[in-house]
């Protein structure tokens, strides 16, 4: 517990008998009564398992501790040793580490170490530690600094200061990305998110928007921030060429009018800078669908751009899948709404984070490989330097596709789909579901806050979604069932067992590549770049790639990690530079780290640009050998090459 945390405990280990409320600890300290709430969790976590009692919380009376004396004597001795530094931390929680990323990313001055200590009743050493680790988390973009003499500060504008609190919400660790998706709402009183949420859900019915629920919160976070931070005169500043772009933009003439209604009604400054900066991020914030009837155009350029550039990548991902893209018209429709808002967040330099980047190369590197191949092309050329997280993003498009081409047949359940995330995701649930459950009838993709009305309006025999719907009223009948975005194996078994379907074998694909002259065991190498080159030059020395493949394939690696998860990496270069298919497998010495994963089984994969359906089946093949641990360890552990062989 931090030092708040800790005045709390305090606070209720001293009253007896009154119960103590929120509001009254909130004006104490100085904070908001979420902030208050989301503490006694942390506290009440820790009285359960070090003192086996709990918070009792009386609604509109207030909250109490339900123990006797002496142990209120123990807890207020235990409060005390920690503030005198005698219990100190090696570690902190990811809570604390939030909170110390979001303390020195808003203070005006250097923080210094000991202060830091204090707050957070541990060593200057700790926190020196720490800072790494948030540096891990944050990369090369802005690190944090300690300054002799001076203190820590983080090297950032206010823009890359405000993208980076929002970046907050998706948690630190990369197994807990929505614990904290509300981290930043403790940092504001109640009254202020109540009055921006509602406001900027009246400003995009009054435009007809048609953004994601991710979308609108982020939104809701920046006007939060800039009010925030404006009041604090740490105001954005705005190039020359920003301002001459957006001011033209009738989203800009939008927003200025909202923000100047809204400051009469919270007191905060409304400054041209800020009011772009929020138009940037709305010209970037991803649609759920454009309605060609809405009130509201598409910046008619930037269409025509993202149309273009839609039809292109179409094109050239068909001819390297020798797969029917075209024919799949909802396609186009999807990548051009996407595609327009991602060249805004690429001309503004607006970072997107995709929580599902990691499942979707582990679950489509066939199609993400193919999205990654395409974009190398000169035609490409400004969509050369993508993220991970938005090239998964096109992916989701097209692996959508994929899956309603594969699947058109009779449906019999009239069901919904509820997707918290943007068009991407939900059409590829959508798909997902079309192909693999023919007892089913998607008759529409929605967001959350649409429920309720279409539900009201519609028969549907079932609600298949990726949140929580239990706050919604008026579908307590309708059968619904929960699953993630990316519809894995566990949600198929679950829905199938719920319309009485039974799953599919798939047969292996991988024998016509493998040749025990290219299977080594237990490898010794210390980087994966080195196991790359090495195989990749043997391969040519006998004849089966050019000699530009195993560069080739570093570039690809260097691009984006290749690890599957389940210990299992899939390096490979480009197609047109090899002359005949070979895969060779690798089992290492010891797990090596592949970007962010363990991998203990290499199939370096030299495969020609063929039309062959075998090599879409081998990806799969691949997919489900990685969520297969067992077999996993078996190659990895196996002594001679006839044991792998049999093992695939």
């Amino acid at each position: 517990m931090h030092r708040r945390q800790q005045a709390i405990l305090r606070k209720l280990a001293l009253e007896e008998e009154d119960p103590v409320l929120v509001s009254e600890v909130a004006e104490e300290l100085d904070c908001s009564e979420k902030t208050i709430r989301n503490d006694l969790t942390t506290i009440d976590a820790y009285l359960e398992e070090h003192f086996a009692i709990k918070i009792i919380k009386k609604p509109g009376v207030g909250i109490l501790l339900d123990t006797d004396i002496k142990t209120r004597r123990h807890i207020l001795q235990v409060v005390a040793s920690s503030s005198s530094g005698q219990t100190q931390k090696t570690k902190l929680t990811e809570d604390e580490l939030m909170e110390l990323t979001y303390q020195v990313v808003t203070e005006k001055k250097a923080i210094t170490l000991e202060s830091l200590a204090k707050s957070f009743f541990t060593s200057k050493a700790t926190i020196k530690n720490e800072i790494e680790r948030i540096n891990q988390w944050i990369k090369e973009d802005h690190q944090i600094i300690i300054k002799q003499r001076i203190g820590i500060v983080i090297d950032a504008n206010e823009q890359e200061k405000r993208q980076l609190l929002l970046q907050l919400n998706e948690g630190l660790s990369k197994n807990n990305q929505r614990r904290n998706s509300y981290f930043l709402e403790g940092k504001f009183q109640d009254y202020e998110v109540n009055e921006v949420r509602s406001a900027f859900k009246d400003f995009v019915r009054q435009h007809h928007l048609h953004l994601t629920d991710d979308s609108m919160q982020q939104m809701v976070f920046y006007l939060l921030l800039m009010i925030k931070r404006t009041k604090q005169q740490q105001g954005v500043d705005i190039t020359i060429d920003q301002r001459l772009y957006v001011k033209e933009k009738e989203e800009y003439q939008w927003l200025e009018a909202f923000l100047h209604k809204l400051s009469q009604r919270l007191q905060f400054p409304v400054m041209e800078d800020e009011i772009i900066f929020l138009t940037m991020q709305l010209l970037g914030s991803k649609l759920q669908y454009h309605n060609e009837k809405s009130n509201t155009t598409l910046d008619h350029l930037r269409k025509q751009d993202a149309n273009l550039i839609s039809t292109q990548l179409i094109k050239r991902v068909s001819e390297l899948s020798f797969l029917p893209l075209q024919e799949d018209p909802a396609l186009k429709d999807g990548l051009i709404t996407h595609l327009y808002t991602m060249l805004h967040r690429l001309q503004f330099a607006l970072p997107v984070k995709n929580p599902l980047v990691e499942d979707i190369k582990k679950m489509y590197p066939y199609m993400f490989d193919m999205v990654l191949f395409a974009l190398k092309e000169e035609k490409f050329s400004r969509l050369e330097e993508l993220s991970e997280d938005e090239v998964a993003f096109l992916t989701l498009h097209f692996q959508a596709a994929v899956e309603r081409l594969q699947g058109k047949k009779k449906r019999i359940k009239k069901a919904i789909v509820v997707c918290h995330m943007g068009v991407g995701v939900s059409e590829i649930l959508r798909a997902k579901l079309e192909a693999k459950f023919r007892d089913v009838e998607i008759v529409a993709t929605i967001s959350k806050r649409n429920v309720h009305q279409f539900c009201k309006e519609d028969i549907v025999d079932l609600i298949i979604t990726t949140v929580e719907l239990a706050d919604i009223r008026g579908i307590e009948d309708i059968e619904k069932i929960m699953v993630s975005p990316l519809l894995d194996e566990a949600d198929e078994r679950k829905l199938r067992h719920l319309l009485f379907a039974s799953p599919k074998k798939k047969a292996s694909s991988m024998k016509k590549y493998l040749d025990d002259n290219y299977i080594f065991l237990h490898v010794r190498v210390e980087h994966p770049y080195e196991l790359i080159e090495k195989i990749g030059d043997r391969l040519h020395i006998d004849g089966y790639v050019a000699k530009d493949f195993s560069h080739q394939a570093l570039l690809r690696e260097r691009a984006s990690a290749t690890a599957i998860g389940g210990g299992i990496a899939i390096p490979h270069g480009d197609p047109e530079l090899v002359l005949e298919s070979k895969i060779p497998i690798i089992t290492l010495e010891r797990p090596l780290q592949w970007g962010t994963e363990q991998v203990s089984v290499v199939f370096f994969l030299a495969l020609k640009q063929e039309r062959s359906d075998n090599r879409r089946a081998l990806f799969h093949q691949l997919t489900r050998l990685a969520g297969d641990p067992k077999t996993v360890q078996k190659l990895a552990e196996s002594k001679d090459k006839e044991r792998v062989l049999a093992l695939l």
